[in-house]
């Protein structure tokens, strides 16, 4: 496997909060960023 690009990194710890979700646990943030 490739590593993930910086940039790709970036745009994922740095998104906009979004409305809340039920799908979403907001303990475990990696978590949801990864499934």
């Amino acid at each position: 496997m490739h590593p993930v690009p910086d940039h790709i990194i970036a745009i994922a710890l740095f998104q906009p909060p979004e409305p809340p979700d039920s799908r979403i646990n907001d303990d475990n943030p990696l978590e949801n960023i990864l499934a």
